[in-house]
């Protein structure tokens, strides 16, 4: 391993969840940006007594062949009193460079603690993007958006970030539609740095002794073994109305860590 190595806690903002990351199991084989591929990631928070692992989110990418992919997620995440909120969804993306969506499906609903559905709490949400405007239609209501120059939805950019350049780069600027339906223009998206970092091994205790005049002392503390130097390339999207979110990769391109404030998503494996 590199002597040069960076740990986690060295690196703005992995600091945030540096004991996590330092434990993620790092994933083996071929990884295309471009092709088929799925990944599941455990949704952490940080608060005062540390962080917790709260949910999980799985992102599949089915390649079509005009260029484009079909982006479908699987959220969860556990809310105060083990209520659970789920959201599914399909995107149908160009392959350009933002993945702009051509239309999208979501479905988002809350369970109770024994898993059944809360009344009144499904929400159901379509989006169909044309030249000039993007219908957004739900149950209640529809609304017509002016098609924005650049634009994409929020879980779209695990796969833009995927094809960046490991890079600085010319800035992409768009108009960002969190949650499906909410425009936030003035959207940047740009290259942060790259750094080799050490993880995806193991906390374990060593000791050692320590020899005097009668006898010998042994004393333990936690060390670690098992980690491996990893290339990571970090992104930035800042922008109003966003908590900035920070992007990293690997050098194939595998999204393995995104950090939104207090607020992470890290990578677990495949489904």
């Amino acid at each position: 391993m590199p002597a040069d190595a960076a740990k986690p806690s060295d690196l703005f903002p992995l600091t945030v969840v540096a004991r996590a990351l330092a434990d993620v199991k790092l994933p083996s084989g071929r990884f295309d940006p471009k092709g088929d591929w799925a990944l599941r990631y455990g949704l952490i928070t940080v608060g005062q007594r540390g962080f917790g692992r709260v949910g999980s989110v799985v992102l599949r990418r089915q390649a079509r062949q005009d260029g484009g992919a079909l982006l479908r997620l699987a959220y969860e995440k556990v809310f105060p009193g083990n209520a659970l909120g789920t959201v599914t969804a399909r995107m149908h993306c160009r392959g350009d460079a933002l993945a702009t969506p051509l239309g999208w499906e979501m479905k988002a609903r809350t369970l109770s603690r024994d898993r059944k559905p809360v009344p009144h709490t499904t929400i159901d949400k379509r989006g169909e993007a044309g030249q000039r405007e993007i219908v957004l239609r739900d149950d209640k209501a529809t609304r017509r958006i002016p098609t924005p120059d650049a634009w994409t939805v929020n879980w779209a950019l695990f796969d833009v970030v995927a094809r960046l350049p490991r890079k600085p780069f010319e800035p992409l600027r768009f108009t960002l539609f969190d949650d499906f339906d909410e425009p936030k223009p003035g959207q940047a998206l740009s290259f942060r740095a790259s750094a080799t970092v050490s993880m995806g091994g193991r906390r374990v205790k060593q000791h050692r002794w320590t020899q005097l005049d009668k006898g010998r002392v042994r004393t333990t503390a936690w060390g670690r073994e098992g980690d491996q130097a990893v290339r990571l390339h970090g992104y930035d999207l800042v922008g109003p109305g966003l908590v900035p979110v920070v992007y990293w990769v690997d050098d194939s391109g595998r999204p393995l860590a995104v950090v939104a404030g207090l607020e992470a998503y890290l990578l677990e494996g495949s489904p």
